[in-house]
């Protein structure tokens, strides 16, 4: 029976380090905050890029490149654009996790709350190394967790933007991105034949639209990222149905129902 590839550990645990080193050094790097003011569309724009955003911005892209390193060790590695594939994902968690983390009082929440992040990020990763081989026995499970993952931590996002009080005006850009991006990965991983930018871009532009609807409501942030999570995934179930031309009217009910129902339950009992 032939070995099947495995990650390499010491990449593995190296990339982990960095990333939870570079969330870790927000509290103890010290730099000074630079002050950023344009005029756009009529609006003054003003953004602090301070120390917590240089280090979650590197860390992500310590993250995007590490996922890449890793990804080109397996005897079927990506190439090309395909590279970009493995590390959409990765570079999210890294996001929503060092933005939400970042926020979090020093004590034990902060200690499981990295302890969980890093234990989202080494699964997502060998999740990612796994599927690149359509043959790989492990695919269908690491497929099936993969989605999840990417579903919880898409979630994630949606939180923090509403939760750290991100103007509206970056959070729907923000929004578009993080649902497109993910929503284009995981039609990816589920019809790999496809090519689905144009469909991610829609799934993308209605949740900007309901990001812009849900802003000024007086929800807690809970709320509305449960609500955005769900219709992604709504989203996403129905263009893979339609990519593999079984979105039957029994279908798109199922679905209608979903999102009813968990749209609901999300406001009244949030």
């Amino acid at each position: 029976m032939t070995d099947l590839p495995r990650p390499d550990r010491d990449r593995l645990s190296a990339l982990g380090a960095l990333v939870l080193l570079a969330i870790g050094l927000v509290r103890v790097v010290d730099l000074p905050t630079l002050p950023l003011e344009f005029g756009l569309a009529g609006l003054v724009v003003r953004i602090e890029v301070n120390r917590a955003f240089i280090l979650i911005v590197l860390a992500s892209a310590v993250t995007i490149a590490g996922a890449d390193w890793l990804a080109r060790t397996h005897p079927r590695g990506p190439r090309g654009a395909a590279r970009l594939e493995p590390a959409i994902i990765p570079g999210l968690a890294t996001l929503a996790a060092g933005a939400i983390l970042t926020r979090v009082e020093a004590g034990p929440a902060l200690w499981v709350g990295l302890i969980l992040a890093a234990a989202m990020l080494m699964a997502t990763l060998l999740a990612e190394f796994v599927v690149i081989d359509p043959e790989d026995p492990r695919r269908l499970a690491a497929s099936i967790g993969l989605t999840i993952l990417a579903q919880v931590l898409l979630t994630f996002a949606f939180f923090a933007l509403f939760g750290l009080g991100v103007r509206a005006f970056f959070a729907v850009p923000l929004s578009f991105a993080a649902a497109a991006a993910v929503s284009w990965r995981l039609l990816r991983l589920r019809v790999p034949e496809s090519r689905p930018v144009l469909y991610a871009a829609a799934i993308g532009a209605a949740i900007a639209q309901l990001t812009w609807a849900l802003y000024y409501l007086p929800l807690t942030a809970i709320q509305p990222a449960l609500v955005l999570g769900l219709l992604a995934y709504v989203g996403i179930q129905a263009v893979v149905s339609h990519l593999r031309q079984r979105l039957a009217t029994s279908r798109i009910v199922e679905l209608g129902i979903i999102a009813g129902i968990g749209v609901t339950g999300v406001l009244v009992a949030a």
